[in-house]
Parts: C-alpha cells; sequence; structure tokens
C-alpha cells in the first residue's frame, strides 16, 4: 500500500474533528509542482523523454502536486486514448524513480488528462474521473471517489511544531466550468485550438468575460469552508491562471464574477499564494506564479509569437521579465524556523530562474484582478494571424487528403 493511502484515511479522520475533512496530512518542508507533459510525441511514436523527474528526486522532495495536463492523448474524446496515455505515464521509467522516490503524489487535472483540449463541464464524467484517480493510484474506497471533481486539500505542519502548517488547496477548475461567452452558441473549442483562442481575443474585445461559473456549488463551500481553518499560508492551486491579463489563454479572466468572488475569498486570508499552469511557459504575477513546461514549452512550438505576447502583456506582472520560457517545474521549501515560504521556478539543471518568498501569517490584502487588457489593432492583427494560420493548416490538410 503506498503511504499516500494510508495518510489519507489518517486525514479523514483528523479533518471529522477540526471541522474540515483534509484529504492528506503531513509533515516535512519539500513539495513540487508541474504541469503540461507529454508522454507520447505529437502523432505518436516512441515514450518522450521526461528528465524533470530525475531533477525533483535531486531536491529531495517529500511530495509532488500535478497542476493539470499530466498527459496529452493522441485523440480528444476517446476514453481509450485517455487510458492509454495515462497508463504509459504510469509507467514510464523515468516517472517510475519518481513514484519509488516520493511518498506522496496527488494533484488536479486539466482540460487534456480530462481527454480533450480546452473542455470545461460535460456530462456524465465520472469514468474519467475514476481513471484520472487510478492514476493518482488512490484507494478505491477513498471519499474522493464519490466527489464530484478532483479537487483536493493538504495539510503539511511542522515536524518539530504541529500547531504550525500550510494549506495546499488544489481546485478543479474543469468539470464545473461553464463555456467561454462565444462558445455558449458555438461549440467552437471542437474545431480547432487556433479558432478557440480567437473566440477568446473576441471575448475580451467584446467585454463578454462577466458571467459563467468555474468552480460549482459544491466546491465554493467546500473551498470556503478550508480557508476558515486558522493555517499560517495557503497554496491554492488552479490549472489555469487566475490573474493574467493575457486574452489569448484560458484563465479566470475570462469568468470576471467568479474571478472576482475567488478573490475576494482568499483577501485577508494569511500568506495566499496562487500556483497555476496549462500555458507553456512560467511567470511570477501579484500573488500567483504559474509553471508550465515539463515537456514542451511556447518557446519550443511558437518562438516569436510567445516571446511578443508575453513582453506586449505585462501588467498582471509585478517585474515585467519576471518570466521563463525553457522547461521547468516549481519547488517549495518551507523554512518552518525562518517563517518562510520559499518558492522557485527550477529549469532542468535546476538553476533558479524565478524565486519568490513569502512570509508565513502575513495577511494578503487586496489581490488585484487584473484585466484583460485590449488592444483594439492588436487583438485585430492577432486574430488575423491566427486566422491565417488555420486556413494554412486547413489547406494543408486538405493537400494531404487529396494526394492520398
Amino acid at each position: 500500500m503506498r503511504p499516500q493511502i494510508l495518510s489519507v484515511t489518517i486525514a479523514a479522520l483528523l479533518g471529522t474533528v477540526s471541522g474540515v475533512e483534509w484529504d492528506n496530512t503531513w509533515s516535512g518542508h519539500s513539495v513540487a509542482f508541474g504541469s503540461c507533459n507529454r508522454v507520447f510525441p505529437k502523432g505518436g511514436g516512441s515514450l518522450t523523454q521526461q528528465p524533470l523527474w530525475e531533477k525533483m528526486i535531486e531536491k529531495n522532495i517529500e511530495a509532488f502536486y500535478w497542476i493539470g495536463d499530466a498527459v496529452y492523448p493522441l485523440k480528444h474524446n476517446n476514453d481509450s486514448s485517455l487510458g492509454e496515455a495515462l497508463e504509459a505515464q504510469l509507467t514510464h521509467p523515468q516517472y517510475q524513480k519518481l513514484l519509488q522516490s516520493v511518498p506522496r503524489i496527488d494533484g488536479t487535472w486539466d482540460d487534456h488528462d480530462r481527454g480533450a483540449n480546452d473542455q470545461g463541464y460535460i456530462k456524465e464524467s465520472g469514468d474519467i474521473q475514476n481513471m484520472f484517480l487510478d492514476f493518482l493510484q488512490l484507494s478505491k474506497s477513498s471519499p474522493r471517489r464519490s466527489r464530484d471533481g478532483v479537487y483536493s486539500a493538504h495539510k503539511i505542519t511542522n515536524p518539530s511544531n504541529s500547531s504550525q502548517a500550510v494549506g495546499v488547496i488544489l481546485l478543479d477548475t474543469r468539470s464545473h466550468r461553464e463555456p467561454f461567452a462565444i462558445e455558449q452558441v458555438i461549440p467552437i473549442g471542437e474545431i480547432h485550438p487556433i479558432v478557440s483562442v480567437i473566440s477568446r481575443l473576441l471575448s475580451a474585445l467584446l467585454g463578454m468575460n462577466d458571467g459563467g461559473d468555474v468552480l460549482g456549488s459544491q466546491q465554493w463551500k467546500w473551498l470556503s469552508d478550508i480557508l476558515q481553518e486558522p493555517l499560517d499560508a495557503f497554496i491554492v492551486v488552479s490549472s489555469i491562471q487566475v490573474n493574467t491579463s493575457i486574452p489569448l489563454v484560458e484563465s479566470w479572466g475570462h469568468f470576471a464574477s467568479s474571478q472576482q468572488r475567488l478573490l475576494s475569498m482568499l483577501n485577508n486570508t494569511n500568506s495566499v499564494q496562487l500556483i497555476s499552469g496549462d500555458v507553456h511557459y512560467a511567470e511570477a504575477g501579484f500573488h500567483e506564479i504559474t509553471t508550465s513546461g515539463m515537456t514542451h514549452t511556447c518557446q519550443t512550438q511558437f518562438p516569436v509569437f510567445c516571446d511578443s505576447v508575453l513582453k506586449r502583456f505585462t501588467s498582471h506582472r509585478p517585474d515585467t521579465e519576471g518570466y521563463f520560457t525553457g522547461y521547468n517545474y516549481l519547488h517549495l521549501d518551507i523554512d518552518w524556523s525562518g517563517s518562510v515560504l520559499q518558492f522557485s521556478v527550477l529549469d532542468d539543471t535546476n538553476r533558479p530562474q524565478i524565486s519568490r518568498t513569502v512570509p508565513l501569517r502575513s495577511p494578503t490584502l487586496l489581490l488585484p484582478a487584473s484585466k484583460l487588457v485590449n488592444y483594439f489593432w492588436l487583438v485585430c492583427a492577432t486574430s488575423f494571424l491566427l486566422l491565417t494560420l488555420l486556413v494554412r493548416s486547413c489547406c494543408i490538410s486538405a493537400s494531404k487528403k487529396k494526394s492520398e
């Protein structure tokens, strides 16, 4: 039996006493987070190289938490393809070394490890949820099996003083997320990912970002209860970015009411640090660190476009140059004696590219809700570029079919 399975049972009992059901309670200080990990190359083939697992082991981490996109199935909306990808990742030789070295591996999902690009709520997703929880090697009897979503809460305590604790909250921003404004009318995401990007740009341009839920009523209530716990700090993990000014990417900014509700809940809560993934680069925003790109990044896929976008949209970053487009993961060292959280975005040589220190028990005040800035001509030019790429892609596909 994996140690995390036993700790879930103990945590549930402890949670009943405190009024909050913590899914896992453990003592320690070293944690890693990561997202966007391919197990198969695009188009299929042999397993990808995943060198970051070895780097995490070198840091002597005591837990690893997926932020989302643990796998990219070769076929969308295909349970068999999703299952094949999850099984391939679980048995990947380099990942196996992590499983054998690190006692706690858990996480939340994003769109690809649910089986489709940019997808939110879908009916009858129970089988997919159980497939993901199987991938996390969660006990079949875990209460999380009956939860409507894969959200969970984990408490890390000081080995020398159990009254000191940090909460890690893994949100599920997919299971109950409503469609984007334009996608409520047209299922754009099912046509082509580039068109989905254009729809988000147009939504931002037209100001169609006010409605729509992200978490669902049960998860909102659960989150509110967790945040009432008198802990020294909270690390809130969202698969998509919470506070970005970039309108191209999926973010809470496209659901402004939900974004404001979340930030209001987090204000005046001790030492809140948001962590997100999804976007294929790392950056440090206000109260938010994004780590994304374990096997591929925007720099390896769209180098010129990636750099220009990150340089154009900067209002959500205190340091406009505070981003990194190489392979990366996030390491957290809880310095209990110094009463601080030390965050470091590390590259594939374990060199820190972004660092942040958060004092324990410091109030989080006025988290700024970044606006999805509407540079009209920039949006028009970007939309034209994306449309051109889409037409080119369609022409190439048509040409290939014709030649066959």
